[in-house]
């Protein structure tokens, strides 16, 4: 009993701390065992030595979205927007710690801002691109689940401008012109393209099906679970 009362005691004593110490990221860190622990350690370090480089805040922030620490990420995240207002990748990592405090007003203008200054980046970088269009497809996703069709679709056909042949793009152009513009021509249209694009893939399964669907069914307002595809598809 002595040795569980002592170990009570000790338990007791570690929450009083996590609950007095001010800087409370630090001290978990410290103990961190967790997924991307060892990395965040590490950024830690590294800010710690140079305090004002906000791209290992943003680094940093990513991480503590991760392991799902959206205060901490945020905080991060606001510092690194204050010491370079230019660079693009803070406000869509702050825009996606919004999306997960279910703050959408706040996160629409920081994915809006994201996009703005993503405009000037030389596209001719593969793994920029490739960044970019992944963060679109995410941005369009949640401006569809917030019912946001207009700014999704125009998300959607950003993304076809800079890569033409994106199937996942043109697939959910199709799902927001039948649910939201009640236009199954132009639904159509977009599933062919998906089928077109790559006529093996699973999106091109879903396309057939679907163009199967509206024919049969010429009303949209049911539209099954005709829905945006995610990133698992």
């Amino acid at each position: 009993m002595k040795k569980y009362a002592a170990l009570t005691a000790v338990i007791l004593t570690l929450a009083c701390l996590l609950i007095l110490i001010p800087n409370r990221g630090f001290f978990l860190s410290i103990y961190d065992t967790g997924p991307y622990a060892q990395e965040i350690k590490t950024l830690r370090q590294k800010l710690s030595a140079s305090p004002n480089d906000h791209r290992i805040m943003t680094n940093l922030g990513e991480l503590y979205i991760l392991r799902h620490r959206y205060g901490e990420a945020e905080q991060l995240l606001t510092r690194s927007i204050k010491i370079d207002p230019e660079y693009p990748l803070s406000y869509y990592f702050l825009g996606k710690t919004f999306v997960l405090q279910k703050r959408s007003g706040e996160a629409a203008a920081a994915f809006h801002t994201f996009q703005n200054k993503m405009e000037p980046v030389p596209y001719g970088n593969t793994e920029v691109v490739d960044f970019y269009i992944d963060a679109l497809h995410y941005i369009s996703y949640v401006y569809f689940m917030a019912k946001d069709y207009d700014l999704a679709e125009s998300v959607c056909a950003k993304i076809t401008k800079l890569r033409p042949d994106d199937q996942k793009a043109h697939y959910n152009l199709a799902v927001a012109a039948y649910i939201h513009e009640r236009n199954r021509e132009k639904a159509y249209k977009e599933l062919e393209r998906v089928i077109l694009i790559d006529k093996t893939s699973y999106l091109a399964d879903k396309a057939r099906f679907y163009e199967d669907y509206i024919r049969r069914n010429p009303d949209p307002r049911f539209a099954g679970d005709f829905t945006f595809a995610t990133e698992k598809d």
